[in-house]
């Protein structure tokens, strides 16, 4: 369980636009519908929070404001040598879907998400088993 961690189960695939980017430039660049969530960054690459697209999109929120304003989980991210216990407890703690996860320097690496986090554990868990009554794959 140990080999399980952030930095080998995330998806490096990561959209990420700065934090100072205003509300109305964000929604021309991503519409509704084009993605679920984008992770924000400062000047200097740094992990800045999470951005709900919908959220985004709201009629109340003014044009003009920097989309920073609208960010989630500023201050959840997830290590890439966090266990999966660990990472199950970043999960339960910011109660996320998905949380990014950060170098030593604070830079994005990548996503991970809840839902595929469980599954491995699971998965593992199962594997384990197996091991342990001698079974074999199939």
């Amino acid at each position: 369980m140990k080999t399980l961690t952030a930095g080998r189960m995330m998806r490096r695939e990561t959209r990420a636009t700065p934090a100072a980017r205003t509300i109305a430039e964000f929604r021309r660049r991503f519409p509704l519908g084009s993605t679920s969530r984008v992770v924000l960054i400062e000047e200097k690459e740094r992990y800045a929070g999470i951005v709900v697209t919908p959220t985004a999109h709201a009629d109340s929120l003014d044009p003009a404001a920097p989309i920073a304003e609208v960010a989630v989980l500023t201050d959840a991210a997830l290590r890439p040598e966090m266990d999966i216990s660990k990472v199950m407890e970043a999960f339960d703690a910011a109660t996320a879907d998905e949380l990014a996860v950060v170098g030593a320097e604070g830079q994005v690496l990548g996503l991970l998400s809840e839902s595929f986090v469980r599954k491995r554990y699971a998965e593992e868990m199962e594997k384990n088993q197996r091991d342990l009554f001698g079974e074999r794959s199939a």
